[in-house]
Protein backbone atom coordinates (compact mmCIF):
# COMPACT_ATOMS: atom_id res chain seq x y z
CA UNK A 1 0.00 0.00 0.00
CA UNK A 2 2.80 2.67 1.07
CA UNK A 3 4.57 1.82 -2.61
CA UNK A 4 1.22 2.47 -4.57
CA UNK A 5 0.60 5.51 -2.44
CA UNK A 6 4.56 6.67 -3.01
CA UNK A 7 4.49 5.77 -6.66
CA UNK A 8 1.23 7.85 -7.12
CA UNK A 9 2.78 10.96 -5.15
CA UNK A 10 6.03 11.08 -7.46
CA UNK A 11 3.87 11.37 -10.62
CA UNK A 12 2.01 14.00 -9.52
CA UNK A 13 5.28 15.84 -8.94
CA UNK A 14 6.66 15.00 -11.93
CA UNK A 15 3.46 15.88 -13.72
CA UNK A 16 3.58 19.24 -12.25
CA UNK A 17 6.25 21.03 -13.85
CA UNK A 18 7.18 24.68 -13.34
CA UNK A 19 5.89 27.11 -16.35
CA UNK A 20 8.59 29.16 -18.08
CA UNK A 21 8.50 32.56 -17.21
CA UNK A 22 10.80 35.58 -17.96
CA UNK A 23 11.26 39.26 -17.30
CA UNK A 24 12.64 41.47 -19.88
CA UNK A 25 12.37 43.43 -23.17
CA UNK A 26 10.85 42.35 -26.13
CA UNK A 27 13.62 41.45 -28.47
CA UNK A 28 12.01 39.94 -31.70
CA UNK A 29 8.38 39.06 -33.00
CA UNK A 30 7.97 36.54 -35.85
CA UNK A 31 4.48 36.51 -37.06
CA UNK A 32 3.80 32.94 -38.81
CA UNK A 33 1.29 33.57 -41.54
CA UNK A 34 0.50 29.93 -42.13
CA UNK A 35 -1.45 29.64 -38.77
CA UNK A 36 -2.35 32.39 -36.70
CA UNK A 37 1.32 32.05 -34.85
CA UNK A 38 3.01 34.87 -33.54
CA UNK A 39 6.07 34.51 -31.94
CA UNK A 40 8.61 36.37 -29.57
CA UNK A 41 11.49 36.37 -27.61
CA UNK A 42 12.56 39.25 -25.12
CA UNK A 43 16.02 39.90 -24.50
CA UNK A 44 16.00 37.99 -20.98
CA UNK A 45 16.39 34.19 -21.28
CA UNK A 46 13.00 32.54 -20.13
CA UNK A 47 12.97 30.04 -16.91
CA UNK A 48 11.81 27.07 -16.13
CA UNK A 49 10.49 26.66 -19.66
CA UNK A 50 8.83 23.21 -20.99
CA UNK A 51 11.24 20.35 -22.53
CA UNK A 52 8.82 20.74 -25.91
CA UNK A 53 10.45 24.79 -26.03
CA UNK A 54 13.24 23.99 -28.14
CA UNK A 55 13.43 27.21 -29.88
CA UNK A 56 13.01 29.16 -26.33
CA UNK A 57 10.62 31.46 -27.54
CA UNK A 58 6.79 32.19 -26.54
CA UNK A 59 3.97 32.20 -29.16
CA UNK A 60 0.80 33.62 -28.97
CA UNK A 61 -2.13 31.85 -30.56
CA UNK A 62 -4.50 35.22 -32.93
CA UNK A 63 -7.83 33.10 -33.04
CA UNK A 64 -7.77 32.21 -29.84
CA UNK A 65 -9.52 33.88 -26.69
CA UNK A 66 -7.38 36.78 -26.03
CA UNK A 67 -5.00 36.27 -28.44
CA UNK A 68 -5.24 39.53 -30.17
CA UNK A 69 -4.98 41.29 -27.19
CA UNK A 70 -2.25 39.97 -25.81
CA UNK A 71 -0.23 40.88 -29.89
CA UNK A 72 -1.42 44.63 -29.23
CA UNK A 73 0.07 44.23 -25.61
CA UNK A 74 3.14 42.85 -26.77
CA UNK A 75 3.52 46.23 -30.01
CA UNK A 76 3.07 48.05 -27.26
CA UNK A 77 5.51 46.96 -24.85
CA UNK A 78 8.01 46.60 -28.37
CA UNK A 79 7.31 50.10 -29.41
CA UNK A 80 7.49 51.79 -25.77
CA UNK A 81 10.69 49.82 -24.61
CA UNK A 82 8.57 48.61 -21.71
CA UNK A 83 9.69 46.02 -19.64
CA UNK A 84 7.47 42.69 -19.52
CA UNK A 85 6.80 39.54 -17.55
CA UNK A 86 5.81 36.92 -19.33
CA UNK A 87 4.27 33.79 -18.15
CA UNK A 88 3.76 30.71 -20.44
CA UNK A 89 1.48 27.61 -19.90
CA UNK A 90 3.94 24.80 -20.06
CA UNK A 91 2.79 23.54 -23.18
CA UNK A 92 3.69 24.10 -27.10
CA UNK A 93 0.00 23.90 -28.45
CA UNK A 94 0.71 26.97 -30.50
CA UNK A 95 3.12 26.34 -32.59
CA UNK A 96 5.70 23.61 -32.46
CA UNK A 97 9.37 24.28 -30.39
CA UNK A 98 7.62 27.82 -29.19
CA UNK A 99 5.68 27.71 -25.15
CA UNK A 100 2.43 29.41 -24.99
CA UNK A 101 1.57 32.41 -23.56
CA UNK A 102 -0.68 32.41 -20.16
CA UNK A 103 -0.31 36.27 -18.85
CA UNK A 104 2.21 39.38 -20.19
CA UNK A 105 2.17 41.94 -17.08
CA UNK A 106 3.92 45.14 -18.17
CA UNK A 107 6.58 47.25 -15.52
Amino acid sequence: MFNRLLALLLFCYTGAAMAGSAVGRVATITVANDNYAILFQLDKPIEDSPRCNESRRFSIHLKKPGGMASYMALLAAKQQGYTVLIDGMNNCSNEQKSEDVKAITFY
